[in-house]
């Protein structure tokens, strides 16, 4: 079988782009994520091979007709020409993969329980993931505009995730939490109405949102506290007072960790006696960071700004002009 991988936390995939930018000596980015509702429903899979073989599964096993999970199999069998017909399509336009994988939520009357989509009529199928697996194994994920294209539709029973409420957001990895709020209020829309749910006339609870960067393929799970596993993982919003801060930090940092300074910190690594060079990068950095807190002093202290806190906003915005300009030099 092929398996669909878990969905980190939101924390997870800051650390990811992090330690990303911090291996490959790049500026820390901005990344525009989509966001599609999270369906409470079974995971299950439909993969189709170059020979016309059909599995059906769920998150953890292959399916059989004595041994299924919520009907899904069963179901799946009666559209396999369905599916067949479409793996066809995908492979003429993308030759040289060995499977194609429809990954999706099974969800509707007696999967799940206390969600607007378990009291469709009937079982629906939705699509949140094409992915095509070449004989090593290697993966490409369709994006939402080629899964739009690409996924087989059928009245009334088979849909992808792009067929309901989408939302597009910019992520500044220098300050995730400043998102953190619309991150909030999308989830909150959600579980207050299931937009999935809406769109059969059905008022009820939805469990949250998933979002995606296609470039990348970095995911994240923002669930309401109804469906959270532990409230240690949900994202709290931030009071209105923080954000105020964390705005005037960063503008503090705009304004004091100018082009200037840090061409002047350059300057300082050759009468250091250092050249522009990647392993100086510490050194250039630091003074920097120095030059900022021994100039804007006075400044610091009357805003009351955390030393700790504001150091490590200077040192990521140097980093960036340090690793966008070194290769100039």
């Amino acid at each position: 079988m092929e398996k669909f991988g878990s969905i980190e936390q939101f924390k997870n995939v800051i650390q990811s782009v992090r330690r990303h930018s911090d291996k490959f000596e790049i500026p820390i980015p901005t990344m525009k994520f989509i966001g599609t509702v999270k369906i409470h429903g079974t995971n299950a899979g439909i993969v189709v091979d170059k020979n016309q073989n059909v599995i059906f599964q769920s998150r953890e096993r292959e399916l059989n007709i004595g041994s299924d999970n919520a009907g899904f199999c069963a179901w799946g069998i009666t559209q396999k020409n369905l599916f067949l017909a479409d793996s066809e399509i995908i492979n003429d336009d993308f030759p040289g993969f060995e499977k194609i994988a429809f990954f999706g939520e099974w969800c509707g009357p007696g999967v799940q329980k206390g969600v607007a989509v378990s009291q469709l009529p009937e079982k629906i199928f939705v699509i949140f993931n094409i992915t095509l697996i070449d004989s090593d194994g290697n993966r490409k994920e369709l994006n939402p505009t080629e899964i739009g294209l690409y996924a087989p539709r059928l009245d009334n029973k088979i849909f992808t995730v792009y067929d309901f409420p989408t939302w597009e957001i910019d992520i500044d990895f220098n300050a995730p939490q400043l998102i953190q709020n619309d991150l909030v209020d999308i989830t909150l829309q959600v579980e207050n109405e299931c937009p999935v749910g809406k769109h059969f006339g059905i008022t009820g609870v939805g469990e949250g949102v998933v979002f995606w960067n296609p470039e990348t393929n970095l995911k994240f799970k923002v669930k309401g506290e109804k469906h959270s596993n532990s409230k240690v993982n949900n994202i709290k919003k931030i009071a209105a007072v923080d954000i105020e801060r964390m705005n005037s930090i960063n503008e503090f940092v705009d304004t004091v960790m100018t082009e200037n300074r840090m061409n002047q910190g350059l300057t300082k690594l050759g009468e250091m006696g250092l050249d522009i060079d990647i392993k100086n990068t510490g050194a250039f950095i630091q003074w920097c960071v120095k030059d900022c807190l021994k100039e804007e002093a006075e400044v610091i202290v009357h805003s009351n700004f955390n030393v700790k806190e504001l150091s490590g906003k200077l040192s990521a915005k140097a980093k960036s002009f340090w690793f966008a300009n070194i290769n100039k030099f």
